[in-house]
């Protein structure tokens, strides 16, 4: 009973999808959009592993189709088994064994640069590109607060939980949310002591509080 429940827990993990060149099927894992935080200064790795149903060794390509993530981010990329430097737009796989996996592994470091992005690949039987399947690694950066120390008693964190920025103040204070581009998003007046300030309707992305006489401060919204 438990061999049996666990390979019904093992088929569930596992997303097929049939790439149809001489009967062969592939499978993904954990399937073939995977998600990711990303933290900021380092590389954090992210793998979707591909398997085949052939009797014998499979070769296997992928290709670069879209990538939507920050200019800036920082990107290394692994296939089986292979590193490249940095992330070409196409490879091939060594022959993938029967029974084996292969894999596309990438390593994204955002440095400073909060975002979000995706890149979608194609799978496919080398040399049958026509017969793709689509794999996506989806990537976010998520700025938990900001609390400026410089800013003479004033300070401020975005609470993710409430989509609200929470402003510390030791004085009565007054100020505005602008966008990246300058634009004015939100009046605030803020009473001394801790206030919560509804968020709602503010699109994702930085954003920066202003306060006459205060060093300005950054949030990112997710």
């Amino acid at each position: 009973m438990f061999s049996k429940a666990l390979s019904i827990n093992i088929f569930m993990l596992v997303c097929y999808f049939s790439a149809s060149v001489n009967g062969q099927n592939f499978a993904f894992t954990p399937g073939n959009n995977y998600s990711a935080v990303l933290e900021m200064e380092i590389y954090t790795e992210s793998v979707i592993h591909v398997f085949h149903d052939s009797p014998e060794a499979a070769d296997i390509s992928w290709r670069l189709i879209e990538n939507s993530c920050p200019m800036d981010w920082d990107f290394q990329l692994c296939d089986w088994d292979q590193c490249y430097s940095g992330m070409p737009n196409l490879g091939d796989m060594q022959p993938v064994e029967a029974g084996n996996s292969g894999f596309l592994k990438v390593l994204v470091n955002p440095y400073n640069v909060p975002g979000a992005g995706t890149l979608n690949f194609w799978i496919f039987p080398t040399g049958h590109m026509e017969e793709h399947v689509d794999v996506f690694f989806h990537f976010n950066t998520i700025v938990a607060g900001i609390f400026d120390a410089t800013a003479h008693g004033l300070g401020a964190f975005y609470n993710s939980t409430a989509n609200s920025l929470v402003v510390k103040s030791n004085t009565t204070n007054s100020g505005h949310i602008i966008n990246l581009a300058g634009q004015c998003e939100k009046m605030i007046s803020c009473d001394p002591g801790t206030t919560g300030i509804d968020l709602t309707g503010l699109s994702s992305g930085m954003h920066i509080y202003v306060s006459p006489g205060q060093t300005p401060l950054r949030f990112f919204i997710p």
